[in-house]
């Protein structure tokens, strides 16, 4: 996908500078230079990016959210660029507003703005090596780094997919299957920054099997599908289910620890869905699960997402 707009702005100028501004957003995200007035002495706790999302991805962990009782497992950071709106809840509309939040969150909401002078940080002088260093980088070009960095964050290509040519047939018979059972919510799209076409069933397998793109497979509405507590009165948002066979566990709530078992809780009724269902909360006739059939073929295809 296109680069967001909010980077139409950016004070840096070129594709030198663009790029020197990723590996000062990069040295944020793995380091504690998003905090440096922190500390962690003592029972303090002076965390980075990576802490919870360990090589940008997620931790196998259920967080406390600071939010009522809600725990949520954590979610990639990778493609956010053109995954929007961010978090479960769908509380940040766009990059920009979510890379402003980062950095009160991570500084207690005090000493937010603040400069940093590359020469006192071993990471930023290695970032900087090769070009001409900054004496003191301000906090809004801290930001903008941030900001350009998960913009360049995207995700890796799949193994799976790059060691074939084509779909396998029960790959294929899964794509069926995706279409007519999941497909509703998480949608074949390339973006949800706006408005956009949905590619074609015919031309999924070929997107699969591309290492220069990737669908989200996701939307930008919420649902109520079971899995509680919702964050949002209107349930959660539909997540992307990009690179999802590397994550653990599954679901907000972090109540699934396979794919297997997914597919095991997955019910149906037309087009109303539960990935977990309570028959005390449901007046209707019984939902349908999933034939061992096409849990099989799901399986098979969600390793090429």
């Amino acid at each position: 996908g296109s680069a967001p707009a909010e980077l139409a702005s950016l004070s840096f100028s070129g594709q030198r500078q663009a790029a020197q501004a990723s590996r000062l957003g990069e040295a944020l995200f793995f380091t504690t230079l998003l905090s440096p007035k922190n500390s962690s002495e003592g029972p303090l706790s002076r965390l980075t990016c990576e802490a919870c999302h360990f090589e940008g991805h997620i931790d196998g962990r259920v967080h406390f959210t600071g939010r009522d009782d809600i725990h949520l497992a954590t979610k990639t950071l990778r493609g956010l660029a053109d995954n929007l709106p961010l978090f479960s809840r769908g509380g940040d509309a766009t990059l920009s507003s979510m890379v402003m939040a980062e950095f009160r969150v991570a500084n207690q909401g005090e000493n937010d703005v603040f400069e940093l002078q590359p020469s006192h940080h071993a990471w930023l002088k290695v970032s900087q090596e090769g070009s001409r260093a900054a004496q003191v980088l301000t906090p809004q070009q801290l930001r903008e780094a941030f900001l350009s960095f998960f913009v360049d964050f995207r995700h890796r290509p799949n193994p799976w997919a790059l060691s074939r040519s084509s779909l396998d047939p029960l790959a294929r018979r899964g794509l069926e299957v995706f279409r007519e059972r999941c497909e509703d919510c998480h949608q074949a799209v390339e973006s949800t920054r706006a408005e956009t076409r949905a590619v074609p069933f015919e031309e999924w397998p070929q997107w699969l099997l591309d290492e220069e793109r990737d669908l989200i497979w996701g939307a930008a509405f919420f649902s109520k599908t079971g899995i509680r507590p919702y964050v949002d009165p209107a349930g959660t948002r539909v997540p992307s289910l990009r690179r999802v066979w590397m994550k653990y566990p599954y679901f907000t709530d972090g109540s699934s620890a396979t794919l297997e078992d997914v597919l095991a809780r997955f019910r149906y009724r037309g087009t109303t869905v539960w990935h977990h269902y309570d028959p005390s909360l449901d007046s209707g006739s019984p939902p349908s699960a999933l034939s061992s059939e096409e849990a099989d073929a799901l399986l098979a295809t969600l390793r090429y997402f």
